[in-house]
């Protein structure tokens, strides 16, 4: 499992309780559900990134979930906007329907919203190397306007 540059082993005999990954991430075991969850500390506490389950995914596991993911008309994936990158020393970079954030292993974050087409483009090629057409960006940017979307948070997200 890897963490802003930082890899863990995972394995049952290797693991602990809760196991430091890399600053500012931990992968905490939940051994009554036989589960594995990666956590990032935040300002106000921990919060779980990702959770992994000990079993093998079977193929229509994953078909699923993406299908699912890609093409519902509620998906997350689909009426947002979303980036996310590790960065050195620890850091976290996210884009979020226009809010760039940079969150630091101390759990403080700095946030900027980005108000022109040309400030996401740079984001998103300078931060995540994302090199987009503008095109793109624009519709994507209209689509976010038409949803009431743009610079919005999402439930999902603490950050």
């Amino acid at each position: 499992m890897g963490c802003a540059g930082g890899w863990i082993s995972v394995t049952p005999s290797e693991r602990r309780a809760t196991q430091p990954v890399c600053q500012g991430c931990r992968v905490a075991d939940r051994a009554l559900t036989s589960e594995l969850v990666l956590q990032a500390r935040l300002s106000d506490g921990w919060a779980n990134l990702w959770r992994m389950c000990s079993h093998v995914p079977l193929d229509a596991d994953y078909e699923t979930a993406n299908w699912f993911t890609a093409t519902y008309p509620n998906s997350l994936f689909v009426t947002n906007m979303i980036a996310a990158r590790p960065g050195a020393g620890g850091v976290r970079h996210t884009f979020l329907n226009g809010r760039l954030t940079l969150r630091r292993p101390d759990g403080t974050a700095e946030r900027q919203e980005l108000d022109d087409e040309a400030g996401v483009a740079d984001a998103l090629a300078g931060t995540f190397g994302l090199a987009l057409p503008m095109e793109d960006i624009r519709a994507a940017l209209a689509t976010l306007a038409r949803l009431n979307r743009r610079g919005a948070a999402h439930p999902f997200f603490k950050w």
